[in-house]
This record gives C-alpha cells, sequence and structure tokens, in this order.
C-alpha cells in the first residue's frame, strides 16, 4: 500500500510549484515484508517555470527514508533502495499542438548502508552498499 498526499500551487505566473509526501507500508506487502522492509516516508518539492508557449524548466528534490535495515544489507545488495536523497532537472519543448520532447537528469546523492556477513567470512565481517547514481532520460509525449 501506498498512501501519498499531494498539491500544487499555480498562484505565480508562469510558475508552478508542487509538493509530494508519501508513506510505504513494505511490511505487508509481499515481495518486500520477505526481504525485511520496513515502512517508510518520502517526500518531494519541485518547481516549473513556463519560459513561453514552447519551453518549460524543471527542477525538483526527493527525500526517502531507507527501508533497508543493517541486518538485512546481504540479502538486498542490488537493491537501489538504499537512497535517500536526490534532485532532478529537465526540460521540455513542445514541437507541435499535443507534442512535446522532454531532457531530464536525475542525480542520487551517494548512500551507503553497512551489515553483517555470515559467519562462515569471518568473525564480526560485514559489507557495506553503497550507492550514487547519474540518469539522464529522453521522452516523448504525444496527448491526444
Amino acid at each position: 500500500m501506498i498512501v501519498s498526499l499531494g498539491a500544487a500551487y499555480t498562484g505565480v505566473q508562469d510558475w508552478t510549484f508542487a509538493l509530494d509526501i508519501r508513506y510505504f507500508d513494505y511490511e505487508n506487502t509481499d515481495g518486500f515484508r520477505e526481504f525485511g522492509f520496513s515502512n517508510v516516508f518520502s517526500g518531494a518539492i519541485g518547481a516549473q517555470r513556463r519560459l513561453n508557449d514552447c519551453w518549460h524548466v524543471r527542477l525538483g528534490y526527493n527525500f526517502n527514508q531507507n527501508p533497508i535495515s543493517a541486518s538485512d544489507a546481504l540479502t538486498n545488495i542490488v537493491s537501489p533502495l538504499i537512497q535517500e536523497h536526490n534532485i532532478t532537472g529537465g526540460i521540455s519543448y513542445r514541437f507541435a499542438k499535443g507534442v512535446d520532447i522532454s531532457l531530464a537528469y536525475v542525480y542520487l546523492f551517494e548512500n551507503e548502508l553497512t551489515g553483517p556477513l555470515p559467519p562462515l567470512f569471518g568473525p564480526g565481517a560485514t559489507m557495506t552498499h553503497r550507492l550514487s547514481a547519474h540518469s539522464a532520460l529522453v521522452s516523448v509525449t504525444v496527448r491526444y
């Protein structure tokens, strides 16, 4: 289950401001419960500026609580969900009525999770899962 509450404000000419808060119920969800995920909150803020009829620019920030505890670090070694902070930016160009192309960039700030390894690796052995990422996206939107 995901519970989400969002709001947007458009009272300043050519600007849109948005806020989103979410609660993720991982502990009662098949596929996440088995991996020891905890319930978490996340929040996002963003702004969009309309430059003219063709161009829009966007900027945003997102915070997510880490749902994975240190004791489950090994089980979730491939999960990207340890990320907590990211920023985004983007731009859109309207080619024609109902057709936009958008470019976006996302940066996940580095975060890490350290947890125990099984005893066969030696007493007190640990592993660290570290994650940061850069992502670029291109999309085409067609509205009918």
